[in-house]
This record gives structure tokens, C-alpha cells and sequence, in this order.
């Protein structure tokens, strides 16, 4: 029964709009609006401020705004008002089949867009859907972010794409002009471009006990980064630390989840000023650490000393993960506490700063390749 009755449904939605395919013609829609329509909307009543000249139909693209008015009543079935006489079903159906036909074909003929700006630029996001859709290079390496190539958009009401406030400057020209420069040289994988340096750093309030997304299971804390490498070659990868810890720590360096290097080291306080904030019993365990940190620069407190990796990467979209081995170690109740805003208690990864590449051999089998060389 429910099926009946939804097919009987869908039916008369199918059906319905063709029996307002009927058009009457030119006579017969002036008669009929000079029968029920002209006798209260005339040059002498006026009602609602609305006149109705029986004799202007065949023209009436002319007053499109004024006869899409009539249109609407005449679907509707609200007019001519209750008390007056009205026409039949027909009548209603061929008087607005015939003007929606005459407007819609003077509208065909003579089309009006509306005003346009003589230039509408990309805004910095529909550019990075056409960098993505045209040349498969999804992230951009940190030192050629979208917010640092492009200038920002202009927004009114919460829009950036509106097509009147994203008009082209001088200024705005260069800039776009000098991405596509870098992100063309990138997508085709120059191996003589020079080597840049990404500077990454983790939200203060990542929490570095748990696993990272993107990261592989059985690490913890750390930061994924997905990015795109101009070419084959060495990358270097310089980490530093946030928090304290005497122990044994194992930092893991992965590209696309396998594991690359692994570092087994106690990483401890090595800014300046550090040791006046240490007890005493721990000057001697920071001083190894502060002999080996004296040529690095200080990076002020809270920070620890660096670990560098040196690893081979091919050119394309990469995910680079840094992170720590997960102890295996039964944990107090303290996990069972709700866990504060911040990084929380363990040592965690502050910052990671890629540079590359080096010796560099080649620009590699990339999808942006095969797509630009066919």
C-alpha cells in the first residue's frame, strides 16, 4: 500500500506541470485579462497600485517585472479576489503559459548577466584548488605557504570570494605572477633550485602522550607533516624539544609510516640560564649536555637540545613524522584524570625544521611530472 501511494505521488508530480504546457494565444490572453484583471487594475482604480493594459500584452517584455507579478497570481489561483469572477482552470493555465512564454524567450534574446567586474581574481582558495587539481601538489613546504605568496583576501559579511572585492593591483599582479614562478619550478622538480628550509612548529596544545594522527602506532606525541619535495635528494631534519627528561628517550624519523632513523638519546636542558633553574644535583648530568650544545644557538627556556637527521627522500607528496617510541611501562592513575590543556608532563617535540635538498639527482617520477610532460 505505502508503494502505491508514493508512485501515486511521484505520478501526479509528473503529470501536474503538463497540464500548464496549454498557451493561449495573444487574443485570447488580452481578452482575458481585460475580463477579470482590467476591470480593478485599470488607469481609473488602480487597485494595489497596479495597472494592467490588455492592449500591452503582445509587448510585454517590455514590463517583464510587472507581468512575472501576474504570473505568480495566476499559479497561485489567487486573483481576480474571492467574490469576483474567476476563470476556469483552462483559462488560468493558457494566459500564463503564454506570458511566461513571451518573457522567457525575450529574455533568451537580449540576456543580462548583470555587472561584472572587468577582472575577477583567484581568491588564495580557489588558487590552491587549481594548484591541487592541475598540478597534484597538494602542500606546499612551509617557506611557500599560501599566506606567504599571495596577499590576503578581502572579506565583507564573512565572504572572501566575492568577484567585486577581488579585483588585481599592481602589487597583487606580482604576487601571484611570483607563485606561479615557484610553484611551477616545484611541480616540475628543478633539481638546481636552491635548498629552502621549512620551519614547522607543534600547537602548544598538542599533547605529546598519545599518538599522532598520520603518525605510526606505537609512538606517541611528535608532528606529521605533509608536504611536497621539489626533487631526489638528502633532506636534513633538525628537531627540537620542549619539556624535561632524564630518561632514555627513542625518537623515530619516518617517511610515508616506515621508519627512516632511529635515535636512541637523553635529551636534556641545553638553553642558557637553564642550569640556575636546575637543582644542583643535576648540574652534572646537563653538563655533557651543555658542552655538546655550546656551538648550537640557544633557544631559550623550555627548549632542548637538537637532534639532526640526515635521510634520502624522493621527490612528491611525502607524510614526514617525527615522534618517540611508546614505553610499554604500566601507567599510574594519573591517565584516568581528565589530562589539562598543553603538551603535558612527558618531553615532546617542539620544532622541526627540514632543509633541502641536497645532492640533489634528480627530479624523480612525481604525479605533477606526468601530468605537465605527457
Amino acid at each position: 500500500m505505502t508503494r502505491l501511494l508514493i508512485f501515486s505521488a511521484a505520478t501526479a508530480l509528473l503529470v501536474a506541470p503538463l497540464g500548464r504546457a496549454q498557451v493561449s494565444t495573444p487574443q485570447q490572453a488580452s481578452a482575458a485579462i481585460g475580463k477579470y484583471c482590467a476591470t480593478c487594475h485599470n488607469a481609473r482604480l488602480r487597485t494595489a497600485g497596479l495597472v494592467l493594459d490588455p492592449a500591452a500584452l503582445p509587448n510585454a517584455a517590455a514590463d517583464a517585472e510587472r507581468w512575472e507579478k501576474v504570473i505568480r497570481k495566476l499559479r497561485a489561483g489567487t486573483m481576480p479576489p474571492p467574490g469576483m469572477p474567476r476563470p476556469d482552470q483552462a483559462t488560468y493555465d493558457g494566459v500564463a503559459g503564454y506570458l511566461e512564454t513571451e518573457l522567457d524567450h525575450a529574455a533568451a534574446d537580449k540576456p543580462v548577466p548583470g555587472k561584472l567586474p572587468l577582472l575577477h581574481r583567484l581568491s588564495r582558495t580557489e588558487y590552491q584548488n587549481a594548484v591541487r587539481d592541475l598540478l597534484a601538489v597538494e602542500a606546499l613546504p612551509q617557506e611557500m605557504d599560501y599566506s606567504l605568496l599571495l596577499p590576503p583576501d578581502n572579506s565583507n559579511s564573512g565572504f572572501d570570494n566575492l568577484a567585486d572585492l577581488l579585483f588585481v593591483s599592481p602589487t597583487a599582479m606580482e604576487s601571484y605572477l611570483g607563485a606561479a614562478e615557484k610553484i611551477s619550478r616545484l611541480a616540475v622538480g628543478d633539481p638546481s633550485a636552491p635548498s629552502m628550509v621549512n620551519i614547522y612548529r607543534v600547537p602548544d596544545e598538542q599533547p605529546q602522550n598519545v599518538r599522532v594522527d598520520g603518525l605510526p602506532f606505537g609512538t606517541r606525541g611528535g608532528l606529521a607533516i605533509r608536504s611536497y619535495f621539489p626533487a631526489d635528494g638528502e633532506y636534513a631534519v633538525k628537531v627540537t624539544f620542549v619539556g624535561r627528561s632524564e630518561d632514555l628517550e627513542q625518537v623515530e624519523l619516518n617517511v610515508d609510516g616506515e621508519r627512516a632513523q632511529l635515535v636512541a638519546s637523553t635529551v636534556r636542558q641545553a638553553a642558557r640560564g637553564a642550569k640556575k633553574a636546575a637543582p644542583k644535583a643535576a648540574d652534572a648530568a646537563a653538563k655533557s649536555d651543555d658542552d655538546d650544545a655550546a656551538a648550537a644557538p640557544a633557544y631559550g627556556p623550555g627548549v632542548r637540545r637538537a637532534l639532526e637527521f640526515r635521510v634520502p627522500i624522493k621527490a612528491g607528496p611525502r607524510l614526514l613524522g617525527v615522534a618517540f617510541i611508546q614505553k610499554d611501562e604500566v601507567r599510574d592513575e594519573e591517565t584516568l584524570r581528565p589530562r589539562l590543556r598543553g603538551p603535558g608532563a612527558d618531553i615532546g617535540v617542539g620544532v622541526v625544521t627540514v632543509s633541502g635538498p641536497f645532492n640533489a639527482k634528480g627530479p624523480g617520477d612525481t604525479l605533477s611530472r606526468r601530468r605537465i610532460f605527457a
